[in-house]
């Protein structure tokens, strides 16, 4: 409030004004995704109020063996700072069985952005992934590629998770070759693999 008086120094009327003040941050679309091996997502991303220059986020996945980001930075201005970017996450897919996790954070740049942005905190985004392998599959899979993907089976394959007997470290190399050579169909079953394994 502010009083406002003429020449003579009698006041002439009194002003109010209310000045806000916007709390500098990011906003996200949701903090936290479940996925399926192989399976894509995405979430948004945003700034809370407007920037006095130019506010750059760096995107970085925990462990891009499970997660990947369609892109790595965002720049924000006072023209975006309001409208959403979308970022696609991918789980990947692989030849593991176990299901797994990752975690996406975002982070200001602090040597390329305003400052008026430095002390935002980080973001994170957690993901679950689930497993879409057997080890069933992967045998079979293997039968019917070309010997790299997936790769070849190991020993834990087919002893621990298929109960397969006969098979050892010094002569799984030559049974992996007798399934990768089996016809179409020849190993999608435990007794179709024991009986090369036995052969």
């Amino acid at each position: 409030t502010y009083n406002v008086t003429d020449s003579s120094g009698n006041q002439a009327v009194e002003v109010t004004r209310t000045v806000t003040v916007s709390e500098s941050g990011l906003f996200l679309s949701t903090d936290a995704f479940a996925l399926v091996e192989g399976e894509t997502d995405s979430f948004g991303v945003k700034l809370k109020a407007a920037p006095l220059g130019s506010v750059v986020i760096n995107l970085t996945s925990s462990d891009e063996a499970e997660v990947t980001l369609s892109t790595a930075t965002l720049t924000f201005n006072d023209n975006n700072w309001d409208t959403e970017q979308t970022v696609i996450i991918s789980a990947v897919d692989d030849y593991n069985l176990d299901d797994s996790s990752a975690e996406v954070t975002l982070a200001v740049d602090k040597s390329i952005s305003h400052s008026s942005f430095h002390n935002v905190a980080d973001k994170t985004i957690s993901i679950s992934i689930e497993n879409n392998d057997t080890a069933l599959g992967l045998i079979e899979q293997f039968n019917n590629g070309d010997g790299t993907t997936p790769p070849p089976p190991s020993l834990s394959l087919y002893q621990q998770e298929l109960g397969i007997t006969g098979i050892t470290q010094d002569n799984l190399v030559l049974v992996n070759a007798a399934v990768l050579v089996a016809d179409a169909g020849g190993a999608d079953t435990v007794a179709k693999i024991q009986a090369i394994v036995d052969a």
